[in-house]
Formats: C-alpha cells, sequence, structure tokens
C-alpha cells in the first residue's frame, strides 16, 4: 500500500508541472487508451500499443462471427438484434477512428491555436498605455486589428473543423439513434441483471455523447451572439468629437462588419441533413421511443412478455 501511494503521489506531482494553459495535457493519453492513432515512444509503449491493436482486431473479428451465426440461425431474436448492435457500434467506433485520423492535422492546427495563442496586442508599451484621449484611437485601432485578426483566424479553423464534425455528429445520431431503441427492446426482453445495468450504462454514454456534440454547437452560436451584441453595444459607447469623426466612422463600420460575420461564420449540419442543435437531441429520443414501439409490435404483438 505505501509503494502504492508513493505511485500516485509521484503521478500527481508529474500532473501539476503541466502548464496550466495547455488543456489538452491528458488528451494524448486518453487517445492512446482509446485505440486513437497514436505514435508511442520507446520499445515498451510500441510493443502494448501494436498489442493494444491486435486485440481489439480479434474481438472485432469474434464478433462479426458471433453476429453471422446468430443470424443465420435465428434462434433467438433477442440475441440477435444484441449481437448485430455490438457489431454496428464496434464498427462505426472504428470509422470515428479513421476520421480522427483524416483529419489529424486540422485537430492538430485548432489545439497549437488554442494553446499557443495569445489574445493580445503583444506590445507591452501599448498594453500598459494611459487611455488618453490623443492614445485612445491609435490604441483601439490597434486592439481591434489584433482580435479581428485572431477572430478571423479562429473561424477559419471552425470552417476547417467543419466537415469532420458534420461527419463524427452524423455517425453519432444514428447510432444513438437506433442503440437507444434495440438495447431498451432487448432490455425489456431479458431479466434485469447485472448486464442490464452495464448495458444501461454504455447506452447512456452513447446518447450523452450525442447530447454533448449538439451542446458544443449550441455554445458556439451562442458565443458568436454574445460576441455581435457587445460589438453593437460598443458602436453605441464610443465617444464621438469631431476631430475623430473618420476614425469614428471606421470603428463603427468595423464592429457592424465583424459583428455581422460571428452572427453569419460557420452553420454545422449533420452532414447536410439538418442543422445541429439541442432540439435535435429531443427528436432523437422522440425517435428512439418509436423505435422502441415498432419493435414491441412487430416482435410481441403490442404485448410486453
Amino acid at each position: 500500500m505505501a509503494a502504492l501511494g508513493k505511485l500516485f503521489q509521484r503521478y500527481f506531482q508529474r500532473l501539476r508541472k503541466v502548464p496550466s494553459k495547455d488543456v489538452f495535457c491528458l488528451l494524448d493519453y486518453l487517445l492512446a487508451l482509446g485505440g486513437t492513432y497514436h505514435k508511442p515512444s520507446g520499445i515498451w509503449l510500441t510493443t502494448l500499443w501494436y498489442l493494444l491493436q491486435l486485440l481489439t482486431a480479434y474481438q472485432y473479428c469474434m464478433q462479426v462471427l458471433i453476429t453471422f451465426d446468430n443470424v443465420a440461425r435465428l434462434e433467438d431474436r433477442t440475441s440477435t438484434i444484441w449481437s448485430v448492435m455490438c457489431l454496428l457500434t464496434m464498427t462505426l467506433c472504428y470509422v470515428k477512428q479513421f476520421f480522427v485520423w483524416r483529419y489529424r492535422g486540422t485537430i492538430r492546427s485548432i489545439r497549437n491555436f488554442i494553446v499557443e495563442s495569445e489574445f493580445g496586442s503583444r506590445d507591452v508599451a501599448c498594453d500598459t498605455a494611459v487611455r488618453e484621449r490623443a492614445l485612445f484611437w491609435d490604441q483601439l485601432r490597434l486592439r481591434t486589428r489584433v482580435a479581428v485578426q485572431q477572430h478571423v483566424q479562429l473561424l477559419d479553423l471552425m470552417v476547417t473543423l467543419q466537415p469532420i464534425y458534420e461527419k463524427l455528429f452524423f455517425i453519432i445520431y444514428y447510432q444513438s439513434l437506433v442503440v437507444a431503441g434495440t438495447v431498451s427492446y432487448v432490455i425489456i426482453r431479458e431479466e434485469f441483471d447485472l448486464c442490464s445495468v452495464a448495458i444501461i450504462l454504455c447506452t447512456s454514454i452513447s446518447i450523452l455523447e450525442c447530447y454533448w456534440w449538439c451542446h458544443l454547437v449550441d455554445t458556439f452560436k451562442e458565443l458568436n451572439e454574445t460576441i455581435a451584441g457587445n460589438l453593437l453595444g460598443q458602436c453605441c459607447q464610443l465617444p464621438y468629437s469631431a476631430d475623430r469623426h473618420s476614425e469614428y466612422l471606421q470603428m463603427r463600420s468595423t464592429f457592424m462588419i465583424v459583428a455581422n460575420i460571428s452572427r453569419h461564420s460557420v452553420a454545422f449540419s449533420c452532414w447536410g441533413v439538418f442543422e445541429i442543435s439541442t432540439a435535435v437531441f429531443a427528436k432523437l429520443l422522440n425517435i428512439s421511443y418509436s423505435v422502441l414501439m415498432f419493435l414491441i409490435n412487430v416482435y410481441d404483438g403490442g404485448n410486453l412478455v
């Protein structure tokens, strides 16, 4: 126990040494544990990595054989449905891993932007200058230019992220749609035990994953609306003077243009089928319930037996 305590103590000491601005400090470990594309260093890590890949490939092949055997015999409808759902889930996991590998450059660019960007003019003299009347417009123009450049850079990264986000959400949404209804049917048909608890937890994670992706899009929309609202509010608060008439009009025009761009910047959709929002998640639950009722009516004749 003492050795285990020292091990945890060393681990948390290493975590404290990680720079606080790097919000992705544990991402590489999670990706490696999830079997996603990773470049291990060292012979032991490389060996463990390839053993993990062989294990997942073996499990997938076994699931394929089990599914085909159940479908061919059709002795137990519940087992057949469950094996098909397991195979579908594992296949979609491989597809999602492929998309993460395919767009790894885009993901790395966004990660570097978030970690390395410094939202300031990087001019110490300007950042610490007193906002006197003679310096106000020059300082405001400089800060606005830097902020607009970084905002445009962020929007460009969102545009590059849009294809992978839409494709992954398409997979996650329809996976949750089918899994929620069919797994509920399997749980109703079978006796409730510890395995049922594990199935419910896995299904809940899949559904919460879909909700989280919808929530991220809504958060991005709310952020753009907040930026646009603040910029339009700043237009009304700009001090006007006759000798700075041109600067006043220029800043008002800049704020209004950036506000309009923020509101109509990037629209995320489910691979062109519909626009992503939290309301879509509510529709998913309704459709999943319809799938459950359909399975009950087809296989049980409307009776829960």
